[in-house]
């Protein structure tokens, strides 16, 4: 499968949601890009702002290389939700993941692995919907991230 053009994750505390670009190195990995846009669910400009975390994606970044590198991917996320660590986001955060291919959005409800150390997509939470329906990805978005917190 060919990586998506556009590739976004939504990592919700209560109201409030921080959107983290997702790239892919130049040895393969996808991985967050440390840019961060913050919305609130009740955001009137939500789907501009997840249109805008999508069209930051990229391919062929550099692939991070030092402990410091990888720990400046995920700082902005812990200080924008107020958390102490990484595991903390997989414990306390809502996901959503959002790929765009141009044309079409996907959206997938994410649940923490079993050992608290990244997130797996829930195959029963996967939603379709045309790149242009703005509405209706904002108001499926809003419902994928109620249902992913109660997991």
């Amino acid at each position: 499968m060919q990586y998506p053009a556009g590739v976004a994750d939504a990592y919700v505390v209560g109201d409030k949601i921080a959107l983290t670009t997702r790239h892919l190195t130049t040895q393969g990995l996808p991985i967050g890009s440390g840019e961060i846009i913050m919305a609130t669910l009740s955001d009137l400009n939500l789907g501009l702002k997840l249109s805008a975390a999508l069209a930051r994606s990229r391919r062929s970044v550099p692939h991070p290389a030092t402990a410091a590198e990888w720990r400046a991917l995920v700082t902005p996320i812990l200080k924008a939700l107020k958390l102490r660590s990484e595991r903390e986001i997989y414990r306390k955060a809502a996901c959503v993941e959002v790929k765009c291919d141009g044309s079409m959005l996907r959206l997938t409800a994410m649940q923490p692995a079993k050992n608290f150390s990244g997130y797996v997509g829930r195959p029963d939470l996967v939603k379709d919907l045309p790149a242009d329906a703005i509405e209706e990805i904002v108001s499926a978005f809003i419902d994928f991230v109620n249902r992913a917190r109660s997991v």
